[in-house]
């Protein structure tokens, strides 16, 4: 027994001492030439592509490799390097190879560039170089679909056995830092790049759970994303794999102050189930550029929301409170309520607007797609039009109760900017209140001073005693039937109701500045007639804007207006002179006609 404990003593000894010599001189090895070459070769062989490297650093105990300046080059000799990196090192479980079980204990890449490219078919990856067998032609290489990888089958020779037969791998930790991934998309000449600064770390275990942990690192994407250092980004599950596809259970991401909990799916179509408990978009708003210069307030929460691509569609829903997105120089809109998904449409539910300390119920729904068609309706009643306009125009101008009822569709996410989709129509309505210091009645009569023909009537106008309460900048009410095309409101029956006078106007006015573009007639109620001694004064063209309009008259209209005044001045001698030729009476029918011809008052 001695014997045999002290031969298997020596064994072990040589062994050590073999292992140990094999670790001393296994680095040397691998920096010769020979096995240099030999290990190009052979990346060249699997990758299609030439690969160098700075320096190979080989460990046994345990088995690990580091690669310092590794290098992979592009698809053509001009191109930039498909790979390249400061170092990337690999460690591996020794005791799980005698199982051929290779278990990644950590892989770690510094200052990592991956550059990617893609077209019609997808991401072109290197693929390996194919090898002619038995003087056969060699198979055609194989090509990426869609971005999806080739089937197992497609990249084995004919008649070679597969070394990797029956290997099986695990990575257990997974560390990066600084790395820069670019796709660059042939069919349109657009790159989009992915830019992490900082470590990002992830941790895997034999059932498929894993962690990863982005919050040290900065990250960016493209234009759409930016994730300062510091802020929360994490993400957990469990990695299995069916016959569907791949999947994450038991899914739990952080970003800022949103967690969200569930479930997603790879396969033909990639489907997520996910649920969140109320959180503050507020840390949200600087992680997107979108919203650069725009405060994001309000919470949102998700509830039972399913979704699936190919196509989109939706079901769930989310709920809002006091959600907003700050516009630069204009109130918020705060929205409460919620948005639900109906497979392929997302409608709303009890959604109310409040904006200018004004509540508006809102009903909408969105047809998911490219274009999305939208259907909107609104209603408001007795809304305080002065807080309003004060919010949205910066003037204080307006007073008066607004109540509207209003449809609208259109299309978002098209070529044509929304506003110009738009289309719809609606109902305003506005009691008694004031537009301050505009007068129609005014702005006209200043026009007519403007022309000699219509001086009497002016001089007249001027003279009056009642004139200031006629120029009167308040109205009895406002309402007009509405509808809106290509950024416009346009109506034909807009009727302001002044104390002495109505003005009765068609025409349309912009939506985004205000711009008026009406026309219409003044008709002066009976006491400024009686004054006046005109009835109705026809309005050529109303510009400018809502708080400063100017009004234009047709010399028409004013050679109409001056011949209704020389008719008033000597209707006494014209109906004499007619009631001794036609009878008496006639005289007063015909010059009435005549008034009436000429827009006159009715007698």
């Amino acid at each position: 027994m001695r014997i045999l404990v002290r031969a298997f003593l020596v064994v072990m000894l040589l062994v050590v001492v073999g292992l140990i010599a094999l670790a001393v001189q296994l680095p040397r090895l691998v920096q010769s030439e020979a096995v240099r070459g030999r290990l190009q070769a052979e990346a060249r062989n699997a990758t299609g592509r030439e690969v160098s490297w700075q320096e190979l650093d080989v460990g046994l105990l345990p088995p690990r490799l580091v690669v310092n300046g590794p290098r992979v080059d592009g698809p053509a000799p001009d191109a930039p390097p498909f790979f390249e990196a400061d170092s990337v090192g690999l460690e591996l479980a020794l005791a799980p190879l005698l199982r051929r079980v290779v278990v990644v204990d950590s892989l770690r890449l510094e200052a990592a560039t991956l550059r990617l490219r893609r077209n019609a078919d997808g991401l072109q990856l290197p693929q390996p170089e194919a090898k002619p067998s038995g003087g056969k032609a060699a198979p055609p290489e194989a090509k990426p679909s869609g971005g999806k990888a080739a089937p197992p089958e497609a990249a084995a020779s004919d008649g070679a056995d597969d070394a990797s037969a029956g290997l099986e791998l695990a990575v257990r930790e997974v560390d990066l830092r600084d790395l820069r991934v670019s796709i660059h998309d042939s069919s349109d000449g657009s790159t989009t790049r992915l830019d992490v600064e900082g470590p990002v770390t992830l941790r895997g275990e034999p059932s498929g759970a894993f962690r990863l942990n982005a919050t040290p690192a900065a990250i960016a994407y493209a234009d759409r994303f930016r994730k300062p250092a510091g802020v929360a980004m994490r993400v957990e599950g469990r990695l299995q794999r069916d016959d569907a596809g791949l999947r994450i259970d038991d899914l739990q991401f952080r970003l800022a102050d949103a967690a969200l909990s569930g479930r997603l799916q790879s396969a033909a179509r990639t489907t997520a189930e996910l649920d969140a408990p109320p959180f503050a978009l507020a840390g949200l708003g600087p992680l997107l550029p979108a919203l650069a210069g725009r405060d994001l307030a309000g919470t949102l929460a998700l509830r039972d929301l399913r979704l699936a691509t190919d196509p989109l569609e939706l079901n769930g829903a989310l709920l809002l409170d006091g959600v907003a997105v700050g516009t630069p120089g204009q109130p918020p809109v705060r929205i409460s309520g919620s948005l639900e998904g109906r497979g392929r449409k997302l409608a709303t539910r009890d959604l109310v607007l409040t904006t200018a300390g004004q509540t508006i119920p809102v009903s909408a729904s969105l047809e998911l797609g490219e274009p999305g068609f939208f259907h909107v309706s609104a209603r408001g009643e007795a809304l305080d039009g002065s807080a309003l306009v004060r919010a949205y125009a910066g003037k204080d101008f307006f007073e008066g109760p607004i109540t509207f009822d209003a449809q609208a569709a259109g299309s978002a996410g098209g070529e044509q900017p929304m506003t110009e989709t738009l289309a719809g129509k609606g109902r305003l309505d506005i009691g008694k209140g004031r537009i301050r210091g505009v007068s129609l009645l005014r702005s006209s009569f200043q026009v007519l001073g403007t022309f000699a023909e219509a001086a009497i009537l002016v001089n007249r106008a001027r003279g009056s005693k009642n004139m200031d309460r006629y120029y009167s900048d308040e109205f009895e009410s406002i309402g007009a039937t509405i509808r809106v095309e290509r950024g416009r409101a346009s109506t034909n029956d807009l009727k302001i109701v002044y104390p002495y006078y109505t003005a009765d106007l068609r025409g349309s006015m912009g939506l985004a500045d205000g711009s008026l573009d009406l026309t219409g007639e003044l008709t002066l109620h009976s006491e400024a007639e009686a004054e006046l001694k005109t009835r109705v004064i026809p309005l050529a063209r109303i510009s400018g804007s809502v708080d400063a309009p100017r009004v234009d008259l047709s010399p028409q209209a004013v050679a109409s207006l001056a011949a209704r005044e020389e008719l008033h001045r000597s209707s006494d001698k014209l109906n004499k002179k007619i009631d001794d030729q036609l009878g008496e009476g006639s005289g007063k029918a015909i010059t009435d006609t005549l008034d009436g011809l000429l827009g006159g008052r009715k007698r």
